[in-house]
């Protein structure tokens, strides 16, 4: 029962933060799930996937190849620039991924073809913590009409056989976030 409420209590936190957002500004296009590598052979890539530290050190290292490849090197700098959400989530495997949320991206990414191969074929080059291969990027446009909520709450779940909360699957990378 405890971990129900602690569930309720986290959604209803993460829904409070984004209606907060949403009310500020923040104006998601795409949600794009981006996939972390395995490791492979290489026992030490296998157990940084393990590392919640190393797995936010290598979202922050995503991150910033992301926007200097839309803006530039000194993309920090810049006031005015598109706004994300991040979030990890670990899933059935060991190999966790990238939930993204983030606003309509500048020319030439403004459209679903350049967003994707931003996301799925440059931003991989750059990041030796993610899938070299095509097509492991999942990307769609936000409906708000089927409920922005789900693409931020669907990390937060009881695990069924042990009713155990799942709190790696439940947090948003409050340090890398772009608040309003």
């Amino acid at each position: 029962m405890k971990s129900i409420i602690s569930k309720f209590k986290l959604r209803r936190g993460n829904i409070d933060l984004l209606n907060r957002q949403i009310a500020k500004g923040f104006n998601p296009k795409w949600y794009c799930v981006i996939r972390f590598n395995d490791g492979g052979q290489s026992k030490k890539q296998q157990k940084r996937r393990l590392q919640s530290w190393d797995v936010l050190q290598d979202t922050k290292w995503v991150k910033h190849q992301l926007y200097s490849e839309i803006y530039n090197k000194d993309w920090i700098r810049k006031e005015k620039r598109v706004r994300s959400m991040w979030s990890v989530e670990y899933g059935t495997s060991q190999v966790p991924h990238i939930n993204l949320i983030i606003e309509q991206l500048p020319f030439p990414y403004d459209e679903f073809k350049g967003a994707f191969i931003l996301l799925d074929r440059l931003l991989p080059v750059h990041c030796k913590c993610l899938f070299k291969w095509k097509k492991t990027t999942y990307l769609q446009p936000i409906n708000e009409n089927d409920g922005i909520y789900s693409y931020i709450n669907k990390e937060c779940r009881i695990q069924s056989e042990s009713h155990t909360y799942d709190f790696r699957n439940a947090d948003l990378l409050h340090e890398i976030n772009d608040y309003i």
